[in-house]
């Protein structure tokens, strides 16, 4: 496995704003991370790459190819990463120095990671703004962010990612400030990269037509809770947590991929209420006074239900149960 979780807690100044129990991620598989702003998904992924805030306290257990991640100093960190994790973040514009060019940008992440002579680095940058499907890569190495655009910035933040041949590549909401078209050519590009290079990838977004383009499999968060996970056609079309049913009806988004138009093809259906802020959350289930379907067993903080396909969660009153389905641990 390229990641594993175990009893994951992140807390900030004693309020625990994250918790999982386990979550795998082997080399290839592709799996989105969805829920609304607040859920903490953003949070999960940069503690995993050691890139949390300072003020952020992470325990239990994270392992990157088998490695224990936890507890490890910053220079310890900033050595397993190399050649293993990549992130592209939400905005590159951001990301990116506006006082370097865009080729010296890329050579530094190639440079801090690999000892390697001016001339083999000069055309390792040049082979990955072609990868990328930069146009022009001679002339755009020379250019600074500003001077390029939305996309071809995000282009870029790609290239850099990449640049070591990760195994794991974290992207976060990486085509959320893009339009239709260029967020259809980012998605197919993550896609393609990820297949080519047999990369696990952690997608992060709140589209579930976004997830549903580049992902195998799928973890649904709210209030930093695990509600749901599994192949992501079978969260997706026969979801069992009330608050996946709920993210689905919300969400009308469709997306492109190829040939081939992705819809949820459901009526839009607003989830009432707000995301409470941490320390807010009810007792028990996280989604109880928002959920249209609250018991009163919803008090309590509902078990995890593992299914015999791989899918699991954890509701007192799912859309689907049969009898034969039992609870226990999804790892």
């Amino acid at each position: 496995m390229i990641l594993q979780i175990r009893d994951l807690s992140i807390s900030i100044r004693g309020q625990e704003i994250v918790t999982i129990d386990c979550l795998d991620l082997a080399a290839g598989q592709r799996l989105g991370v969805v829920g609304e702003s607040g859920s903490g998904k953003t949070m999960a992924a940069m503690s995993i790459a050691g890139l949390a805030p300072g003020v952020v306290d992470v325990k239990g257990s994270i392992r990157l190819n088998g490695q224990e991640t936890i507890d490890m100093t910053d220079r310890q960190l900033a050595a397993s990463r190399r050649g293993l994790v990549g992130v592209i973040f939400q905005d590159p514009q951001r990301a990116l120095n506006p006082m370097m060019r865009v080729g010296r940008q890329v050579a530094e992440a190639i440079r801090l990671h690999r000892r390697q002579s001016r001339a083999h680095i000069r055309a390792r940058v040049l082979e990955l703004l072609e990868q990328v499907q930069l146009p022009d890569p001679q002339k755009l190495m020379r250019r600074y962010p500003h001077q390029l655009s939305g996309g071809q910035r995000q282009r870029v933040m790609i290239a850099i990612a990449i640049a070591c041949r990760p195994k794991l590549l974290i992207a976060d909401e990486p085509t959320t400030a893009l339009d239709a078209t260029v967020q259809k050519e980012i998605l197919e590009l993550i896609n393609d990269l990820s297949v080519q290079h047999n990369m696990g990838l952690l997608f992060v977004s709140h589209d579930l037509g976004v997830v549903r383009a580049v992902s195998e499999y799928m973890a649904v968060l709210y209030g930093g809770r695990l509600m749901e996970m599994g192949p992501i056609g079978h969260v997706l079309e026969r979801s069992r947590h009330r608050y996946t049913e709920a993210l689905i009806a919300s969400n009308p988004g469709r997306v492109c991929v190829g040939t081939s138009e992705i819809g949820l093809g459901r009526r839009f259906i607003p989830i009432e209420g707000n995301v409470p802020s941490p320390g807010a959350f009810p007792q028990g289930c996280r989604f109880r006074g928002r959920c249209r379907h609250e018991l009163p067993a919803c008090v309590e903080e509902p078990r995890l239900t593992l299914l015999e396909d791989g899918h699991a969660f954890r509701c007192w009153n799912p859309t689907i149960m049969r009898e034969a389905e039992s609870h226990g641990s999804a790892c």
